[in-house]
This record gives C-alpha cells, sequence and structure tokens, in this order.
C-alpha cells in the first residue's frame, strides 16, 4: 500500500514548499510503502492539501481501491524556508487523522502510526 501526499491549491507558496519538502515526504511514502499489510482495503491512500479550513476533512468516494482525503490548511502556516519544519509537523497531525480514521485494521493503523511517529522524531519536529 503506498501513501502519496499532495496539495489542490491556489498558494504559490504552498506549491514551493512542498517541492523543498519532497525529499522528506518521498522518506515517509517509501517507509509506509514497505510496509506489509494483512488484508488492507486500499491499494493507496492519497491526501491532498486543498484551500478549506484547516478543520476541513473529506473523504472523495472513489470506485478504484485508492483512499482519497482532502483535508484542509492551517492559515497559521507560511509556508516559508523558516517554517518548513511546522509545516511538516502539520502533515504529519493530518496523515495520523487520516489513518486514524480510515478502514485500515487496528494493526496496520498501528503500523503506520509507528512508522509515521519515527518519521517525524527523526526530523526532530516534535516540539516545533
Amino acid at each position: 500500500m503506498y501513501l502519496m501526499v499532495s496539495a489542490y491549491t491556489g498558494s504559490r507558496k504552498l506549491g514551493k514548499a512542498l517541492t523543498r519538502i519532497s525529499d522528506i515526504l518521498e522518506s515517509l511514502e517509501k517507509k509506509i510503502e514497505s510496509l506489509e499489510f494483512q488484508n488492507p482495503p486500499y491499494e493507496g491512500i492519497v491526501i491532498s492539501l486543498v484551500d478549506e479550513d484547516e478543520n476541513y476533512l473529506k473523504v472523495i468516494p472513489s470506485k478504484d481501491r485508492i483512499h482519497y482525503v482532502d483535508v484542509g490548511i492551517s492559515p497559521n502556516l507560511t509556508f516559508l524556508p523558516n517554517d518548513d519544519k511546522k509545516f511538516l509537523s502539520y502533515i504529519y497531525e493530518k496523515v495520523d487523522l487520516v489513518i486514524e480514521k480510515s478502514k485500515l485494521e487496528q494493526p496496520d493503523k498501528k503500523k503506520i502510526k509507528d512508522v509515521l511517529l519515527d518519521w517525524k522524531n527523526s526530523l526532530v519536529i516534535g516540539g516545533s
């Protein structure tokens, strides 16, 4: 199963920030893709940051085995280079929320959340 974080936004700053942190996000995506799951309901999870309120979370219906979820963007994010850690922490929170609300079985959720937490801690973004 794979994870992809993307954005559908009119914000050029957000697009530039995603480009800057793309290698860091890719490391998370590869770690999750390397996990083995019992019987996942999805082939992949695609999380899109969208121009909505930060509490916005919408599962997009799909006939394929991809779990599409749109999440809102915090107005507190500047997307400037000196705030990349804050942005990564925000992405961590949103991925964690999407996994928690997903239809994955609890052992599979735990596997992903463990990898996610290790990723977050390896970036030293816990307190940002």
